[in-house]
C-alpha cells in the first residue's frame, strides 16, 4: 500500500510540463491531489479490513 502512495507521488509531478517549474498554485494542486489519493487509499484499506474481520 505504501508503495502505491510513493508511486502516486512520483507520477503526479511527471504529468506537469517540464518546460518551467510549477508555480506555488500548481504545487498546491499536486499536494491536494496526492492527499486525496492517500486518504482514498486509507479509506479503501480500512474498509477492506473491516469487511474481512466484522
Amino acid at each position: 500500500m505504501l508503495n502505491t502512495i510513493l508511486n502516486a507521488n512520483l507520477i503526479t509531478p511527471k504529468i506537469m510540463p517540464k518546460t518551467k517549474p510549477p508555480t506555488p498554485k500548481q504545487l498546491h494542486k499536486i499536494k491536494k491531489i496526492n492527499t486525496l489519493i492517500i486518504v482514498w487509499l486509507l479509506v479503501k484499506f480500512l474498509y477492506t479490513i473491516s469487511v474481512n474481520f466484522f
